[in-house]
């Protein structure tokens, strides 16, 4: 069952412990499960200015069960630059701040520092050969099939695990912070996909790719 940890002010913990929140004396950090409904819960959900590891669960295509998939995403305020194939070797690189959190995938490559806490999370990412790219690429695999989950499947469609249709949606992804920079690659992005703000419940995010410090 996954855990969604809250953003709780302190002055706003019996506020938050009457519908149904819970508290983690070892973190200090409250929390709900997915089994319970997040609507009450909207206002600490921790859906921004996160680096994060998130994790929700979905269907797998192949076996039809119901399967933890990881994605990685970077807060408002990461910076990205678009790949150049006219950059010359002495250009300075140029990367512009981004107002939106993102989703990265077609993930190429990972940092080591956040390689190292993976094995923290239970996860099923391995890089191979990503089929419609031809190259490698960190992708989720089924735990029940260990069939490999395109990332088309999870991230471009509305509805699907990582493209919220809706706030309920939304709330059903976990995020588990990770302190460490993140300076990575990708061969796509979610940047021209429009999604619900989770915040909100309406209107588009526009997720986008770069480097978290």
């Amino acid at each position: 069952m996954l855990r969604i940890d809250l953003n709780v002010p302190d002055a706003e913990h019996e506020q938050a412990r009457k519908p149904g929140a819970h508290w983690d004396a070892v973190e200090q950090i409250g929390y709900i499960d997915n089994s319970i409904d997040p609507k009450p819960f909207i206002n600490w959900l921790p859906f921004y200015n996160v680096h994060a590891d998130a994790q929700t669960q979905t269907a797998c295509p192949h076996c039809q069960g119901n399967t933890t998939v990881t994605a990685f995403m970077l807060p408002a305020g990461h910076q990205r630059r678009e790949a150049d194939n006219h950059d010359k070797p002495d250009t300075e690189i140029d990367y512009t701040v981004q107002d939106c959190p993102a989703f990265l995938f077609y993930l190429a490559d990972l940092p080591t520092l956040v390689r190292n806490v993976l094995p923290g999370f239970h996860h099923r990412l391995r890089k191979i050969v990503c089929q419609p790219l031809q190259r490698q690429h960190w992708i989720n695999h089924c735990e029940h099939c260990d069939a490999p989950l395109d990332d088309t499947d999870l991230f471009t469609e509305p509805g699907c695990a990582f493209f919220p249709a809706s706030r309920e949606q939304a709330a059903t992804i976990q995020l588990h912070r990770v302190e460490q920079p993140f300076v990575s690659y990708c061969e796509d992005t979610s940047h021209e996909h429009d999604c619900v703000d989770p915040k909100r419940g309406t209107g588009p995010v526009r997720p986008v790719t770069g480097l978290s410090g």
